[in-house]
């Protein structure tokens, strides 16, 4: 590309295709030229346009495909653009600006996009300050330093790297010339190992079974084995209080309580433990309501109930079942 195309908007690794809500500012689109100068075809297509980009990596940009851009607009099918597409194109294209490495970007959704993402790099070295305080009280002497936000940026932004363990590097000296005297003796027996040395780790596998049983059931709640199979292979019994604490926020979420769920090998695979809750994803909503989903799991936890199956009990069923074991709690009361 030549000098006249500028930076692209978002940066290269932007994925915000986990985060399922785009910030609109109401007032912003409201008094906007677009809204205000352009068909209500335009402005639908020009919104279908923007939340396409949100899903793309980088957020905020779509390729420069004319076959693209009209299906992400809706005005195409089975690889023909509708006739109708040239008289919306330059109302839904409105803003939208050709960046050095090819794609085009708009400048609003990437503002948008932007914040989104360093909340979303903020909330992964929140995870990581916190696992290296922990595995600095677990091992004294550690003194594993964490870096501020800025510098970690600069660094790559390291995550889930192994961290120095005084005790496994303080005993070698002090053994080395008595396993290297007897080193001969066992030569093709496994006996001239050094004995200090750690095995490989196997991937411990004890907290998988809590991590399947705090994951609500949804009919994404499926592949257990593959689960465990990953659980294992990343040794994720170091970091299971991050993602049972990290699953207990997401279930107050508006997106899980209304059964957006992930699957559980997606949550996984793609370390989302990391990711924390979207801006746009309030937490504890409807925890004043009585009424309210969260509410009435509360209760359930409280009294004894066991969870809501939703493939085997419709919810207004579920919520008589809570109820009923609280007014029988009241009268024994």
């Amino acid at each position: 590309m030549t000098d006249e195309f500028p930076e692209p908007l978002t940066p290269a690794g932007c994925n915000l295709q986990d985060f399922a809500f785009m910030p609109l500012d109401v007032a912003r689109l409201r008094d906007s030229d677009l809204a205000s100068n352009e068909t209500p075809d335009a402005c639908w297509a020009a919104v279908l346009l923007w939340a396409a980009s949100w899903h793309q990596v980088p957020a905020a940009s779509i390729p420069n495909e004319e076959k693209w851009i009209a299906k992400a607009a809706g005005y195409a099918q089975r690889g023909k653009i509708d006739r109708g597409w040239a008289g919306v194109r330059d109302g839904a294209m409105r803003n939208w600006i050709e960046c050095s490495d090819g794609r085009l970007y708009h400048p609003v959704v990437a503002e948008k996009a932007v914040e989104a993402w360093k909340a979303k790099l903020a909330q992964r070295h929140r995870s990581e300050c916190a696992r290296i305080k922990k595995h600095n009280e677990r091992h004294p002497g550690a003194n594993v330093q964490k870096l501020e936000f800025d510098d970690w940026l600069a660094a790559g932004c390291p995550q889930g790297h192994p961290l120095y363990v005084p005790s496994e590097t303080a005993a070698r000296p002090q053994k080395v010339p008595s396993e290297t005297s007897s080193k001969g003796q066992g030569e093709g027996q496994g006996q001239g190992k050094d004995s200090n040395t750690p095995p490989p780790p196997k991937g411990g596998c004890k907290r998988f079974e809590e991590f399947w049983n705090t994951w609500p059931k949804s009919e994404r709640k499926q592949d257990k084995v593959k689960c465990a199979q990953k659980w294992r292979r990343e040794s994720l019994d170091a970091v299971a209080d991050l993602l049972i604490a990290d699953i207990a926020v997401k279930r107050k979420t508006t997106k899980w309580i209304d059964g957006f769920i992930e699957a559980p090998l997606v949550y996984l695979g793609g370390r989302r433990w990391e990711d924390g809750v979207s801006p746009d994803e309030p937490m504890g909503a409807g925890m004043a309501d009585p009424d309210s989903r969260v509410s009435i799991e509360a209760e359930a936890v409280k009294k004894g109930v066991s969870p809501w199956d939703q493939l085997a009990e419709q919810w207004p069923e579920y919520r008589a079942r809570v109820r009923a074991a609280t007014e029988k709690t009241a009268e024994v009361a």
